[in-house]
């Protein structure tokens, strides 16, 4: 049977499984980037005049602006292969997502930011695809989580020494969150949707459920609102969900779901420099600390064979 049209192309037979890792990684790494600058400009997005509805509404009708034409054009429908799984997409990686980790970002420093939140990603991905998809783990992976979970402990028990009230209700979301993205990582991977059709499924019914609760919610008074503001979060939102779910699509599928997603993890390093070179955040030592552990954890986690993916009965070759 032909694939759709929309399927990601099956370029696996084109490459060595050594330079499919080595783009997967690349793609990886682009990832890593794209999302530290996120946090941290989320980060600066909630303490402005905007709130995180609005932010939303900014993402979402500029991502939606270039990807919903673009995925019609190619004949790629507006859902997944099921509404269950469209549903789980979009919550995962959508505005539910986004409306969560935006809500703790109004509660946590940047550096916790990426370390609770994107830092424990790694490890939902890693139960959920030995749960769902019969991933085995092997030594390096176990020792690698165990050192992510040991730096997610410090900041959530030891570190709260950054004078912000009710850091625990942020940390709590973050996690939330973390597992809300693993859904999305696993469903992704499943699936074998092509990162340009899956991004375009996440922020175009996105766009719907914002434009729905915006109407209820109502909007701010313009003469409140700087303009400025606007415009910096439409380009890093647009970036984010438009260049990075595609990048992380294609990672997702040349690594696999395990291993994409524990690169993320390196971002906790990169958000907290960025922090503090442009808002001032001054880690503790804990929390360099924290940072320290989980990025040894990376490179535990994503060394050569940590995950071994056992195929499913009756599942096709993935080609996302």
């Amino acid at each position: 049977m032909n694939a759709p049209p929309w399927s990601a192309p099956a370029d696996s037979g084109r490459y060595s499984p050594l330079r499919q890792a080595a783009i997967g990684t690349a793609w990886g790494l682009l990832v890593v980037l794209i999302w530290a600058v996120w946090v941290v400009s989320t980060r600066v997005g909630v303490k402005t005049s905007l709130r995180p509805i609005d932010i939303m509404l900014v993402r979402y009708l500029c991502a939606s602006a270039v990807l919903v034409p673009l995925c019609l054009r190619r004949g790629m429908p507006l859902n997944a292969t099921n509404w269950r799984v469209t549903a789980q997409l979009v919550a995962g990686a959508g505005a539910p997502f986004l409306f969560i980790s935006a809500t703790g970002m109004k509660y946590a420093p940047a550096s916790h930011i990426a370390s609770v939140m994107i830092g424990s990603m790694p490890f939902f991905v890693a139960m959920l695809a030995v749960l769902t998809m019969r991933e085995r783990l092997r030594r390096p992976q176990y020792v690698g989580f165990a050192l992510l979970l040991a730096g997610l402990a410090i900041f959530g028990i030891f570190d709260s020494s950054d004078g912000i009230q009710g850091q625990w209700r942020g940390h709590a979301l973050f996690l939330l969150a973390a597992l809300m993205w693993a859904i999305y990582t696993i469903t992704l991977r499943k699936q074998g949707l092509g990162a340009l059709h899956a991004a375009g499924v996440v922020n175009g019914w996105s766009l719907l459920l914002v434009l729905i609760v915006y109407a209820g919610v109502g909007h701010p008074s313009f003469s409140t609102v700087q303009w400025r503001d606007v415009g910096y979060q439409a380009f890093v939102q647009t970036l984010s969900a438009v260049v990075g779910l595609y990048a992380y699509g294609e990672s997702v599928r040349r690594l696999g779901a395990s291993r994409a997603a524990v690169l993320g993890a390196l971002t906790p390093a990169v958000a907290t420099m960025l922090a503090f070179i442009f808002l001032g955040e001054r880690p503790s030592m804990l929390t360099i600390g924290a940072i320290a552990l989980v990025t040894a954890g990376v490179m535990c986690a994503s060394q050569k064979g940590a995950a071994q993916p056992r195929p499913l009965p009756g599942s096709r070759p993935l080609s996302a």
